[in-house]
C-alpha cells in the first residue's frame, strides 16, 4: 500500500466521518508529517491524505481533530494537539480506515525498531566509557 499526504483539500470535499483512531500526535507525525491547522477553529490540527490500496484504487482521508483545541474552547481550555490521542476519521468510505490502520502498525513498527537501535546504541556506548574508565 502506498500513500502520500496532500494538501490539496479539494480532494477531501464530501468527506465525512468515518470512525475513529487512536494514535498520538509523534506517530501521526512519524507517519504523514506535520498537519496542517485545520480551518483554525473547530480544528486545531488536520491532515490529508491519499492512500493507494493493493489493487492501485485511491482513496482520500483525513485526520483531525473535532472541538479539541484552544481556537474552540478559548485561551487556555483546549488541549493542544499534542497531547491527542483519539482523533476523528473522514473519508468517502470507511476502508479508509483499514488503510490508516495499516500505515499506523506499520509506523509504530518503525518507531519501535529506531528506539531499540537508540538504547542499544547508548548501551553500547555506556560499556565502552565504562571499560575506558576501569584502564
Amino acid at each position: 500500500m502506498q500513500y502520500e499526504t496532500t494538501i490539496d483539500f479539494k480532494m477531501v470535499n464530501g468527506t465525512s466521518l468515518r470512525g475513529y483512531i487512536t494514535a498520538t500526535y509523534d506517530e501521526l507525525v512519524a507517519a504523514f508529517g506535520q498537519p496542517s491547522n485545520g480551518d483554525n477553529y473547530k480544528v486545531q490540527a488536520e491532515w490529508a491524505i491519499l492512500l493507494t490500496d493493493e489493487d492501485e484504487k485511491q482513496y482520500v482521508a483525513t485526520i483531525y481533530d473535532w472541538k479539541c483545541g484552544d481556537c474552540y474552547n478559548g485561551p487556555g481550555n483546549g488541549i493542544p494537539a499534542e497531547a491527542i490521542t483519539s482523533w476523528n476519521v473522514g473519508g468517502h468510505t470507511s476502508y479508509v480506515l483499514e488503510l490508516l490502520e495499516r500505515v499506523l502498525f506499520d509506523t509504530r513498527e518503525m518507531l519501535a525498531n529506531e528506539e531499540e537501535n537508540r538504547i542499544y546504541q547508548w548501551d553500547f556506548e555506556w560499556e565502552q566509557s565504562e571499560r575506558s574508565s576501569l584502564n
